[in-house]
């Protein structure tokens, strides 16, 4: 007869780091649909998800590299890019006529205040999708949102350090735009996902 303790068999999921049990449930309790935002090393996700007992369903989803579509030749991992994203899912679901009330679902991310992910959520709600969040202090402004940060940053290199500028920025060099016009590229996409 065996003695001492009987291991315990972890979840596959949850062995492998892939899944917070209690997290999700926390979540599928509020029996609201789901957010789901994911960062890759160069790009951003975005999905509505449904529950279902069969399996989760991806109701309407996103990727960040849909933006190059309307035009987008930045980073497309930035907040900027982030804000867009978001926006393109509220329009993706608006389309279709979704109107349910989403839960925000970061799954293993690290959260930084003002960061991609409430840039995100930020875009989803501007673009019309029901979702809560407590305090208005998690969003990035405005001048974040829309790449002015960016864009001065880009400016203050392109004088003082032009070196530094071209390691930088060597993407929007490559892809032949000026970093410093990011704020005007993001007002005519914004407005092209809204109209």
């Amino acid at each position: 007869m065996a003695k001492g303790k009987i291991p315990v068999v972890q979840y596959r999921r949850k062995a492998s780091g892939r899944t917070n049990y209690r997290k999700r449930l926390r979540l599928l309790m509020s029996g609201k649909d789901r957010l789901v935002v994911r960062f890759s090393g160069n790009s951003v996700t975005a999905q509505i998800v449904n529950y279902h007992q069969t399996g989760d369903k991806v109701a309407f989803g996103v990727n960040s590299a849909g933006l190059e579509k309307f035009g987008w030749k930045f980073g497309i991992k930035s907040i900027p890019a982030s804000y867009l994203t978001g926006l393109l899912l509220a329009k993706q679901a608006k389309a279709k006529n979704y109107s349910g009330e989403l839960i925000l679902d970061t799954g293993f991310a690290t959260i930084q205040k003002q960061g991609r992910m409430f840039a995100v959520l930020k875009g989803v709600m501007d673009g019309g999708l029901l979702i809560k969040h407590g305090e208005t202090e998690i969003l990035p402004d405005e001048n974040t949102v829309s790449g002015k940060k960016i864009a001065e940053y880009a400016e203050l290199l392109k004088k003082d350090a032009n070196e530094k500028y071209k390691k930088q920025f060597s993407k929007c060099i490559l892809n032949g735009v000026d970093p410093i016009k990011m704020p005007e590229e993001f007002v005519k996409i914004k407005q092209a996902l809204l109209g």
